[in-house]
């Protein structure tokens, strides 16, 4: 299957995540995703993020961020 759109699937990845209330969420690598979470954790959207090399293309693993009200 290919993707058309890595940000859309990016996002859908970590909302679907965000409600399951995972700890983490892991997303297809690209040059383009990095920059956008290096700018949600910098604002402080996300708590972290890390590259995860295998053979292909990567994973970015995003560890989400939950406020206690």
């Amino acid at each position: 299957m290919s993707r058309t759109d890595l940000i859309a699937d990016a996002f859908t990845i970590i909302r679907n995540a965000n409600l399951a209330k995972k700890d983490n969420a892991d997303v297809p690598a690209s040059n383009t995703l990095k920059s956008i979470f290096e700018i949600l954790k910098r604002e402080n959207y996300i708590d972290n993020f890390k590259l995860i090399e295998d053979k292909k293309q990567g994973v970015l693993r995003i560890y989400l961020k939950y406020e206690d009200l």
